[in-house]
């Protein structure tokens, strides 16, 4: 009895060992066909976050420029960005003036800015890899790129490959500022984007995505600032 227990003792660390020491998957040998410069897209979500469900995020996006739109049916618009490069403006429905943006910065709610620039919000809703992506030796299944001054780590799994995770971050910054999973493909593009940032987490779920020409600048650029700004 007592040498049938050792050996099933022995059995069991031998197995516990054997689970510690399997490798994290390595990156699928197709990852580099998700590398593909952006192109200009058209996209409509459902937006859930912050205690708030059923909004609809409407974005027109480049590498360069991007025009956001959010709603909250029936009472209408929520949120309209535009961002042309790394200079952006928020439009103040309410007083129908500008406030402007910080250079890297997406809000989306009044509770939640992304840390993205338009480049980098590309390489997420569109589920591609920048140019310039390598290999993380220390993170198996995993590229790191730069982009728009922010590093990004995408992770790529599955046969066809696809980009399921990503984190961005700034240089001289510590900590990831932002992560996504990302789900539910059409073809290369996610279907779902859950995103933990600053201590929120919300979910995009893709209702419409177009390829197309590049966004054109909203008509309500021409509002002043808002007082108190410059």
């Amino acid at each position: 009895m007592k040498r049938r227990l050792a050996r099933l003792t022995v059995g069991l660390v031998l197995a516990a060992g054997c689970r510690h020491a399997v490798p994290r998957p390595a990156l699928p040998a197709d990852w580099t066909a998700l590398v593909l410069p952006p192109t200009p897209y058209r996209a409509l979500y459902r937006l859930s976050c912050c205690g708030r469900r059923g909004l609809l995020a409407a974005l027109r996006g480049s590498d360069s420029l991007l025009h956001v739109s959010v709603a909250a049916p029936p009472a209408g618009s929520l949120m309209e960005v535009w961002i042309d490069g790394r200079a952006g403006s928020v439009l103040d429905a309410e007083r129908r003036c500008l406030v402007t943006l910080p250079a890297g910065e997406l809000p989306l709610t009044p509770e939640v800015t992304l840390p993205l620039a338009p480049a980098v919000l590309a390489v997420l809703a569109s589920g591609r890899i920048p140019a310039g992506a390598v290999p993380m030796p220390d993170r198996p299944g995993w590229v790191a790129a730069t982009v728009e001054g922010a590093w990004l780590r995408v992770r790529a799994t599955g046969s066809p490959a696809r980009s399921s995770s990503l984190e961005v971050g700034r240089p001289g910054e510590s900590g990831v500022l932002l992560r996504a999973t990302m789900s539910a493909h059409r073809g290369l593009v996610p279907g779902v984007l859950d995103i933990e940032v600053g201590g929120q987490t919300l979910r995009l779920e893709l209702q419409v995505w177009e390829q197309g020409t590049a966004p054109v600048a909203p008509a309500w650029l021409g509002s002043g600032a808002c007082g108190g700004e410059g």
